[in-house]
Formats: structure tokens, sequence, C-alpha cells
């Protein structure tokens, strides 16, 4: 539910392009079929994902259906603003899955593709019992829910899964994912939604969905501005600014920070990005002297005064070379913080500082809460809670390295230090036709509750884990396997964080065949804004590079994470939008292999009037 700081007033492309023009009662063209669908197994989930359609108005949405036999018709099981949706709690079997998308005027385009999956679920056939929502409250745009806690015959819960709909009885969006009985959905905007929970066990298995709340989330009348942020420094890195400052304070909650660039001292700036902590780096800058200030953003809206200016100066040869992956990434517990530490990273030049990434969700993209000179770095003042960390290592031209794996860590345990039993009984096997392992082993045990496993794997004849693949059941999937001999092995964590032994070796599986192409293209730098017009835009950018090919270009508007625009060259341009309203616009490379490219640098501007 959270949106970026400066974009909470755009409006969705596709929305804004539905109302205007009178000949859309007549619109009949269907939008293009969505391509390149893809389905992989999460846990008990489905993780679908598809490259967006076109259409002659606008795509306002996409339907997902799921089937049990391949060529056969789906039951409509979710729908979907953005170009991914995850089907939860999805029973163990094969099943097959397409996607319809669907323009303002109500066509739907001919379906997709069907693609299967695999649910492998542990032994446990008992649901968790049904959660009840107690109160929901709102504070600003803050909804917050408290609910009962499930229960489960055999199996352990190990987390709810919070979700709001814009209709009683319709099909929610995931808010948020809770290992309490509780949780805030923040930065909701004006309207009525209805919230619905459901429990998860330790085998994966969903309960059925509490009864549904409605919330009224209204206008805010907090006026109070934040105060200014203090003691800003800027510093060279190569062809980035980096950025720090003092936080500042609020009568609600400072929601982020607006980061703005000039060209002289004293002139007002352009917002060249947004941060939730007092850190920021803007990259890709040419030769030249930069003035810099910043604003904080509270929960309402209300900006800050701006602080104080400071500049730099770019120059000289640009070393862009990548600093190595930071390894042997440690977090444990100490009262409420988190104790970080690594192994230190190489650069041909020099590492001149790592950036701290804390996130509440395995895989899922982190903030930085910390920029460290050592090997270690103590994230303090937590609430209870599991949290998930990462480290990139940056040199002194403001080159990061690519991220470090993941690792946990459980604030509020109770002091509990004893580790889970070894796991027994591992078993790899190959799917036929596929580079993916499946594995499954007995559980293991714990004084208070195993809530996940950790499963490596290790190349024949090597003694490192060369993959990592973290799994709440006793079974899990390592999917994209490169070719070669492979064993494994698994450890247990329970919910303080302790990582019990090792379990034995499984046996030796072989995969053969053309590994596939998994590396990312570069990230496109220098978006900047060509021309502004009432109802369109132009935009541009320097190319991406890639270890095959870049195929093709996609625009996204950052309020709604829609496509808006597939571009084949460095341009584009977006029509169809509201005059006097403003809109923040990100690029990504794609190449052949679907590998999208990390984001470009955000330009937000305003239509004319």
């Amino acid at each position: 539910a959270a949106k970026p700081v400066a974009q909470q007033a755009a409006k969705p492309v596709a929305q804004q392009a539905a109302k205007p023009m009178a000949q859309q009662v007549s619109d009949t063209e269907r939008p293009s079929v969505p391509r390149e669908l893809s389905v992989r197994s999460v846990n008990a989930s489905a993780v679908i994902a598809w490259a967006p359609s076109t259409d002659n108005v606008g795509v306002a949405s996409y339907e997902i259906y799921r089937s049990d036999q391949s060529g056969e018709l789906g039951e409509l099981i979710g729908r979907s603003t953005t170009a991914y949706h995850t089907e939860y709690g999805v029973s163990e079997g094969i099943h097959w899955y397409y996607v319809k998308a669907v323009d303002s005027s109500g066509n739907l385009s001919w379906r997709s593709g069907m693609k299967s999956v695999s649910i492998i679920r542990g032994a446990d056939g008992d649901r968790p019992t049904t959660p009840s929502i107690l109160d929901t409250s709102v504070n600003g745009t803050d909804v917050s829910l408290t609910w009962t806690a499930s229960t489960d015959a055999t199996s352990p819960v190990v987390g709810y899964l919070v979700f709001h709909a814009a209709e009683n009885g319709g099909i929610g969006r995931l808010a948020g994912y809770s290992r309490t009985t509780s949780l805030v959905d923040p930065f909701m905007r004006p309207g009525t939604y209805w919230y619905y929970v459901q429990a998860q066990d330790s085998s994966g298995r969903i309960s059925l969905p509490s009864e549904m709340h409605r919330v009224d989330v209204v206008e805010g009348t907090d006026t109070e501005r934040p105060s200014i942020p203090t003691n800003l420094s800027v510093v060279v890195g190569g062809t980035s600014a980096l950025l720090s400052w003092t936080e500042s304070t609020d009568n609600v909650r400072i929601s982020g920070y607006n980061i703005y660039r000039s060209p002289q001292n004293g002139v007002l700036g352009v917002l060249v990005g947004t941060s939730g902590s007092p850190v920021h780096d803007d990259d890709g800058l040419a030769a030249g002297t930069y003035w810099y200030y910043v604003k904080a953003v509270d929960s309402s809206g209300n900006l800050s005064w701006r602080s104080g200016m400071r500049s730099i100066t770019i120059g000289g040869d640009v070393d862009t070379e990548r600093p190595s992956v930071p390894t042997n990434l440690s977090v444990v517990a100490g009262g409420t913080a988190a104790l970080i530490s690594w192994t230190a990273s190489t650069d041909n030049d020099q590492v001149v500082s790592y950036n701290i990434y804390r996130s509440t969700q395995d895989g899922e993209l982190g903030v930085v809460v910390g920029r460290s000179q050592s090997v270690e770095h103590d994230d303090d003042g937590l609430a209870p809670g599991t949290y998930w960390y990462y480290v990139r290592a940056k040199d002194a031209s403001g080159n990061l390295s690519w991220r470090t794996g993941m690792r946990s860590v459980t604030i509020g345990g109770g002091g509990d230090t004893e580790a889970p039993s070894e796991p027994s009984g591992l078993q790899a096997s190959v799917i036929a036709g596929s580079n993916n392992v499946s594995l499954s082993w007995n559980a293991a045990t714990d004084n208070v509750g195993v809530v996940s496993y950790r499963v490596y794997r290790t190349p024949k004849g090597g003694n490192a884990a060369g993959q990592e693949t973290a799994s709440t059941t006793t079974s899990a999937i390592d999917a994209g396997v490169p070719d070669g001999e492979y064993s494994y092995y698994v450890r247990a964590i329970d919910a303080a964080g302790n990582e019990g032994e090792r379990s034995g070796n499984s046996n030796f599986v072989k995969i053969g065949g053309p590994a596939p192409d998994t590396e990312q293209p570069s990230t496109p730098t220098g978006l900047s804004v060509t021309s502004v017009g009432t109802t369109e835009i132009s935009l541009s950018w320097r190319p991406s590079s890639d270890n095959v090919g870049v195929t093709h270009y996609v625009v996204i508007d950052q309020a709604t994470g829609a496509v808006v625009q597939e571009a084949a060259d460095t341009n584009a341009m977006i029509g169809g939008l509201t005059p006097g309203t403003t809109y923040s616009f990100f690029v990504k490379a794609v190449d052949g292999a679907d590998n999208w490219s990390w984001r470009s640098n955000i330009q937000t501007l305003t239509t004319i009037q």
C-alpha cells in the first residue's frame, strides 16, 4: 500500500485516459495478448508474471485464471493492475494458469498461453483455524488491524496474510504479512477498504479467510510541517553524489524525504529522488558542479522548509567496475538491535563503504538503514518481529556491488538460545524436462518451534554452498540450476533465529541441458525529459548493455507501478495524460530472456495546464 513520497498525487495513466474522449464509448478493440507468462512455486503459493499488454486506449487491469488441466477453461482467481499476481494457499498438485488483459472499455484480450506449476506441500493436511478481526483503526493514512491468534492441530502457525478489497466480498490485494496478530497498512489513499486475514502454518496450509471489516480512510487534517532536515552532507563518489543528513521530527510521523538538485546556489532545484531513510545516492552525473537540498515529508503530505544547500563537483576519469559481492553475511540479535557483520569486498580501485538494507520479507527489496566504512553495523531500536538484511559494497567511484544473500533475525524471541535439531532423510530429484530440483526432508524439532529451513546446494567435488534457498515447509524447489552434479544439505531455524546443525548430504543429482540466461541488463542512465505538453511528454535515456542483448525498454509510472510504454530504442513519447498533473516515470531495460534491469533515475514533471 506504500506510495513514493513525491508521487502520491499522481494518477494512473490508464485511468486518466479512460474518461475524456467521447469515442471510447464505441471502443471495441481488444488489448494485445499478455506475453511471456511465467509461473513459479514459492512455498504453497503460485507467483505469476507476464509481459504487459498494449491497447489503443489503455490497459486497465488483468484477469488471472487457474485450471487443473492444460487447454481447459479456468476459474477466475484474481485481478491485478500490475503485470504480476500471487495466489496464496494453492492446493497440492499441478495447476495451469493463463491471463487476459482488460482495457478501460471492458474489452478482454484473447487469453495468454498456459503455464503449469507443481505445488508440493508438507505432510500436514489440516488448515489453521480461522482468525477473527478484533479491531481496526485509522491514523491519518495508516490503517491498523488486530486479530485473534489461530491454532493448528499438527503444525505451528507461523504468520498471517492480510488483504484489502475494494468491496465487501471482493477479491483482495495483499496488504502485508505479519508474524504477530497485528499489522499497520501505511499510506492508504482516501477511500473505503474491506480487510480480511488468513493464517498460515509451517506446512504452508492457509486458513479460511476471516470476516471482512470495513475501513474508511478520509483526507487528513494535519497541516503541521515536519522539522527541517539538518547537517546535510554531500560527498563525491565517482559519478555519484552521496548525501546524508540528520532525521527530521513531526507531530505525527515522518514518511520520507525529497532530494532536490540545482545548478546554482540559492536557485530552486528539481526533484531527483525520494528516500525513506536519511541517506540517498544521486548516480550517473556528468562532469560539473551541483547544489543539493532536502525536504522532509510527513504522513499527511506536509513538506518541511528546505535544508541548507551543499555542493559537489564531479569530474575526472570514470570507473564503472563494480566491487565484488560481500560474503559470509551474519545477522544476530542483541537485545533490540540486529548485529550485522560480513567479509570485506574487493575492487579494482578501493571499497569505501557498505550500504545495509532491511526488509520485512525474504526476497523483497529493502530500504537503506545504514552505511558503514567497516565490515559491521548495528541496526538499533527494533520493535519485536522478524527482519531480513542484505549488504552492498560501494567503491570510490560510486559503483555498487550486487547484493549479498539475505539473512534474518527475530527480535523479542524471549531469550531462546537453543538451536533446532538437524533435519533428516533429505532426498533430491530432478523434475523431468527442467533444470529444477525437488527436495524433501523430515522435520526438525525445537524447544519452541521451527519456523523455516535453509537449503544449501553444493557442486560435486566442492566444499562451499553455491546457492541457498529458503523454505517454511519440509520441501523446496531449487529452480534454474546450472548444468552439473550437486548434492544438498538443510539447516532448521527457530523463531529466535537460532540455526541448527546441518543435515547429512542428499544423494547427488545431475542437471543437463543449456543453462538459462539469468544476467540482467545494465541499468539505463541519464533519463531526462525532452518535451512537455498538455497531454503528452517525451523522454530519452542512455542505452543499457547485456551479455546477450537488450531487446526493448519499459517506461513505468512510479505511482502505480504500471508499464505505460514499451520502446525499442532510447526514447519514448507518452500520451493520454491530464493537463496540469504531476507524474513520475522511470525506465528498465529488458533482454531476450525477460531479465529486467534495475530501474533508472526517476524523472518527475508536471504537464502544462
